[in-house]
């Protein structure tokens, strides 16, 4: 169970449907969304998961699954060594105590698939 529902991004496909969006936004946020402007970004299509730590440490790894309730896929995770098992402080800091949860897409680039395919 995710400690706050993980949304689906939406899409928009015309000019229209971009301004839409924008006006969902403003609705929801208000018109400071406007000022504050927008970022772009490339797109990676993976699998959306959520990590948690518990005072520093992965406890959890799961799926998007419906929103509110995703597949436990910790051992998978853990296999992908981009991923800390456990955080480290830098100098001066402090590693977080207490319950974070951070999310991201995890993905393979296709060269690496392919490669993977033929092993």
């Amino acid at each position: 169970r995710h400690l706050v529902p993980m949304l689906s991004l939406g899409n928009a496909f015309s000019d229209d449907e971009l301004r839409e969006w924008e006006a969902r936004l403003v609705r929801l946020a208000g018109d400071d969304v406007r000022r504050a402007g927008y970022t772009a970004e490339l797109k990676i299509d993976g699998a959306a998961v959520s990590l948690t730590y518990r005072d520093g440490v992965l406890v959890t790894g799961a799926t998007r699954g419906n929103g509110t309730v995703g597949e436990d896929v910790t051992p998978n995770l853990r296999t992908i060594r981009e991923i800390p098992l456990r955080l480290r402080a830098d100098a001066g800091a402090h590693v977080p105590s207490g319950v974070l949860e951070i999310r991201g897409e995890v993905y393979m680039p296709f060269s690496r698939f392919e490669r993977m395919n033929e092993e």
